[in-house]
């Protein structure tokens, strides 16, 4: 039983050492976004950055106008519930009020 713990340590201890080769070969697994790439311009890279910003700030725009859209329907939601309410009741008292004249 301490054997398959060894093993599976040994395991652990081999995929964490693969991990590290994989890094170390794979530069593009270790870009920093502040470090423009070797093989690019950096003012094309600033731009790039500069436009993933924007579309960032955008999506939370975004995402703040879809909940005021939210509260608003609902407002609206509201709002037509009481204005058929008072609709009817004008009905109502209209109807009462020409009844009461003839």
């Amino acid at each position: 039983m301490s054997q398959d713990l060894d093993d599976e340590e040994d395991w652990e201890l081999e995929d964490d050492e693969d991990e590290d080769q994989i890094m170390n070969e794979d530069p593009t697994r270790q870009l920093d976004v502040d470090i423009c790439p070797q093989n690019l311009d950096q003012k094309i890279y600033d731009d790039i950055i500069a436009l993933r910003e924007k579309r960032l700030d955008l999506d939370e725009a975004i995402a703040d106008e879809k909940i005021v859209l939210q509260s608003l329907q609902q407002t609206l939601g509201q709002t037509q519930i009481y204005s058929n309410k008072v609709d009817a009741e004008l009905k109502s008292k209209h109807a009462d009020l020409i009844d009461f004249q003839v």
